[in-house]
This record gives structure tokens, sequence and C-alpha cells, in this order.
């Protein structure tokens, strides 16, 4: 069976995290990998071959805390230990 890795791309079009897949053929995992699209876009891969790109809906979505842009105040605040 083949192997395959869907990519979860954040607002800021990097790599989030990623899932494997295993599946008996190219339109099956492409399937599955539609499942992940959320409020981020979705590349499939097989190695070194991207399948697709399944975009999620922009307009539905919102910016989780790790895609928000930081505050200047934000930045130069130090960290709790509390």
């Amino acid at each position: 069976m083949p192997y395959y890795r869907a990519y979860i791309v954040g607002h800021n079009g990097h790599f989030n995290s990623s899932k494997d897949i295993i599946a008996d053929d190219d339109e099956t995992a492409i399937t599955i990998a539609e499942r992940l699209v959320n409020r981020h876009d979705v590349e499939l891969w097989q190695r070194d071959r991207r399948l697709a790109v399944l975009p999620c809906n922009r307009m539905m979505a919102e910016p989780t805390h790790e895609d928000k842009p930081l505050v200047l105040e934000e930045m130069l605040r130090p960290p709790s230990f509390w």
C-alpha cells in the first residue's frame, strides 16, 4: 500500500503539522486528505510528488492563536513564570 503525507498549512504559508495516510491509490488518499481541510489548507504529497493542494474556505476560516501576528507589546513582555 502506498504511503502519503498530508501537510496542514498555516495562514502564514508554513506547514503547521502533518498526518500520515495509507491508501490504496491517489484518489483514495485525496478523499482522505479532503477530510482534514478545516480552517487551513492541506497539501497532499507522496514522497517528492505533490498530488493536491486542498484550500480551505478563507471566508469561513478564522486565524488561530499561532496565526495571529504578535503585537509589539506582547513581544516585549517578559515571560510569566506563575
